[in-house]
């Protein structure tokens, strides 16, 4: 088995479907979330700093933002991404949201090296009248929904605000419209056990969901885990450690499912620990060889077994 091949990655998948290859435009929108705006609660998910993300562009700027990727990247086609925020939940002050989200979307894949577009929010800001929208577009559709966890305990120590019976109830929602979802799982948090993981891994693949994003718990400034970290009451994962839970999730994890993000990055401005995601490319050469190590591919173990914590 070479290297690379130990694990179903977005850009080959890209590259197969649509013969070329594809990069993301990155978009901004007037959004927020019921999470900190009050509707649900003003404190948000502890580990949130929107402030973190990468560079946004607007719809004005896309022949623009194209030829950059081009230019840089040899990037051919391209995915609209909306991830700021709950980017299905606009702002108060914008009062005809259907038409503000209507707008927004078609502008954003107004051109034809546009073969997609992307969104990422929470299950608590998925309805039809969303998914009517973006239906309309005619393009493929990826929705990005952050689960991180299935553990009741770490879910109520982020704040994440909805039960994982809404999770799946949004998932069966998106996929009555063909639509894709991909899930955000962040590995690291205070009660995560070896069970846990595969209690995560398992409750995934009978979601059949289309892809996946891993993150490791990150301490960001001007967050409520930032403070949390600062009284010594949680640690994060060191990259050996890291390398080890994302692996045994790999390694019980539907083969189908598409890996779009093995660990997370944040701006060094932004960031207070680990330090050693800071290196982008660096740890996914070391996160490959220590899959080629120990011998592991995805979905070696297609149905979890128990492990002790």
């Amino acid at each position: 088995m070479q290297k690379f091949d130990r694990l179903n990655r977005i850009g080959d998948h890209w590259k197969k479907k649509y013969g070329a290859k594809t990069y993301k435009l990155i978009f901004r929108g007037e959004f927020t979330c019921p999470n900190i705006d009050g509707s649900l609660s003003n404190k948000g998910c502890i580990y949130c700093n929107m402030r973190s993300l990468e560079p946004l562009i607007d719809s004005k700027n896309i022949e623009g933002h194209i030829k950059y990727l081009e230019d840089r990247n040899n990037a051919e086609l391209f995915i609209a991404f909306f991830q700021d925020f709950s980017s299905t939940y606009p702002v108060h002050s914008i009062e005809n949201k259907h038409d503000y989200l209507k707008k927004l979307y078609t502008s954003s894949i107004d051109n034809d090296k546009v073969v997609g577009i992307s969104i990422s929010t929470r299950p608590d800001c998925i309805n039809t009248e969303v998914l009517d929208i973006l239906a309309e577009l005619q393009k493929d559709v990826i929705i990005e929904l952050g689960l991180q966890t299935t553990c009741e305990k770490d879910i109520k120590w982020i704040n994440r605000g909805y039960a994982n019976d809404q999770f799946i109830e949004s998932v069966e929602m998106i996929r009555s419209y063909g639509f894709n979802t991909v899930v955000h799982i962040i590995l690291g948090l205070p009660n995560e056990t070896d069970r846990t993981i595969l209690e995560n891994v398992k409750f995934i693949n009978a979601l059949k969901i289309h892809g996946i994003k891993f993150h490791q718990l990150m301490v960001l400034k001007n967050t409520e885990l930032e403070n949390i970290f600062n009284k010594g009451e949680v640690n994060v994962l060191d990259i050996q450690e890291y390398f080890r839970r994302v692996s045994l999730f790999l390694a019980h994890l539907d083969k189908n499912i598409i890996i779009h993000r093995l660990y997370g990055d944040a701006p060094k401005k932004d960031l207070i620990e680990p330090l050693w995601c800071l290196n982008k490319t660096g740890i996914q050469d070391k996160l490959f060889d220590y899959l080629e190590e120990h011998n592991i591919w995805q979905g070696m173990h297609p149905r979890p077994t128990t492990h002790n914590p």
